[in-house]
């Protein structure tokens, strides 16, 4: 999940090989129903290493989460 307390876009994630991802839809549909107040929370399937590009003048702050099973649920 990723936990958002500024966003703006475009923001476009690239591989460690420098191939653009697809954006990611669910934050930009969260994003753009986001009132700005709190956090913006957005559930998202794993994804590799990489890095963000913020292709506006927005300041985005955010943290990824990546949840994992205990050691004994593996």
């Amino acid at each position: 999940m990723f936990v958002f307390d500024q966003v703006g876009g475009p923001v476009h994630n690239y591989a460690p090989d420098g191939t653009q991802w697809p954006d990611n839809r669910n934050v930009i549909r969260a994003s753009e129903k986001w009132d700005g107040q709190g956090c913006l929370v957005v559930n998202m399937a794993p994804q590799p290493a990489g890095r963000v590009f913020n292709a506006s003048g927005a300041t985005i702050h955010g943290i990824r989460v990546e949840m994992k099973a205990p050691q004994s649920a593996r």
